[in-house]
C-alpha cells in the first residue's frame, strides 16, 4: 500500500512539475480577444447575408477600402485617397471609377 502511495505522489509531483513547466510557454504566444455573439452568424461571407452578426464577423478578418468616420466623412483605408472627379478617380460621365491603393498591401496570405 506504502508503494502505491509513493508512485501516485511522484505521478503527481511529476504532473504537476510538467504542467509549471509548460504553462509559461503559452503565455509567450501573445494575447488572445475572444469574441461572442448573441446569434451564430450563418455565413462568414458578410456580403451574402443580412444577418448584423454575419457582417460584424466580416468587419473582424476584412479590411475595406474606405470606412465612414463618426462625424460622417469617408476614411480611406485601404484606398490612398476617396475617389473623385477633382482627383480623376471618377470620370467626369461617372461611368469610371479609378481606386489607387495604398503602397505595401499584400494579401493576407502574402
Amino acid at each position: 500500500m506504502t508503494r502505491m502511495k509513493k508512485a501516485l505522489g511522484l505521478a503527481l509531483i511529476l504532473t504537476l512539475t510538467l504542467v509549471l513547466v509548460v504553462a509559461p510557454a503559452a503565455a509567450q504566444d501573445g494575447p488572445t480577444l475572444n469574441v461572442g455573439f448573441a446569434q451564430e452568424p450563418d455565413s462568414m461571407n458578410g456580403f451574402y447575408s443580412s444577418m448584423a452578426f454575419a457582417q460584424w464577423a466580416n468587419d473582424l478578418v476584412q479590411a475595406s477600402l474606405w470606412d465612414v468616420s463618426d462625424t460622417l466623412e469617408s476614411v480611406p483605408v485601404l484606398a490612398a485617397e476617396i475617389p473623385s472627379v477633382e482627383n480623376g478617380g471618377i470620370s467626369e460621365d461617372f461611368m469610371t471609377y479609378t481606386i489607387k491603393l495604398k503602397p505595401g498591401l499584400m494579401w493576407s496570405d502574402a
